[in-house]
């Protein structure tokens, strides 16, 4: 499947704003469309949600993480409909010590707005997330999910973790 490419890399260099894309969600959607729209044009059949930063080291509160999620979902939903492109719920690393509980959270908000694709993008280690693949999965058993992990050239994670045993794990 055809992926999108880097959405906050795509949207400095057209905007040329520093702060972090997710907000666009809100406070200019139809730049958010426009990206969409336009990896859509160039052949993506699949797009990711501007939502990969949306966490609690974003977000002041947990309505405002509810509110990006649901208006980047609703956007990407806007941006393939016409296309056939499947949207998949984009989940970025989340390095806290609750990141097990924000996976989880992040999880919910996009199962509850009809999410039926994601992707845990660029993670540094494998056990955060796994109730919220769980989660997922019961709530939607026909649900697909993907797992990016972001290794370096010596073939570890930041943190620490080896990419075979990653591999292994998540098989």
């Amino acid at each position: 499947m055809f992926f999108d490419g880097a959405f906050g890399t795509y949207y400095h260099e057209i905007t040329g704003k520093d702060e972090p894309c997710e907000f666009a969600n809100l406070y200019a959607p139809e730049k958010v469309l426009y990206i969409h729209r336009q990896y859509i044009q160039a052949g993506a059949k699949a797009i990711r949600t501007n939502t990969f930063g949306v966490n609690s080291m974003l977000c002041q509160t947990q309505e405002e993480m509810q509110e990006l999620i649901k208006a980047g979902y609703e956007l990407g939903c806007a941006a393939a409909k016409e296309s056939g492109a499947k949207v998949f719920a984009d989940i970025g690393y989340i390095d806290s010590e609750e990141a097990e509980k924000e996976y989880l959270q992040i999880a919910n908000i996009f199962l509850d707005c009809g999410a039926k694709y994601f992707i845990f993008e660029t993670q540094a280690e494998y056990e955060p997330f796994v109730k919220a693949i769980a989660a997922i999965k019961e709530r939607c058993a026909e649900a697909v999910i993907i797992v990016s992990f972001a290794v370096m050239p010596d073939g570890y994670t930041k943190k620490g973790l080896y990419y075979k045993d990653l591999i292994y794990a998540a098989a």
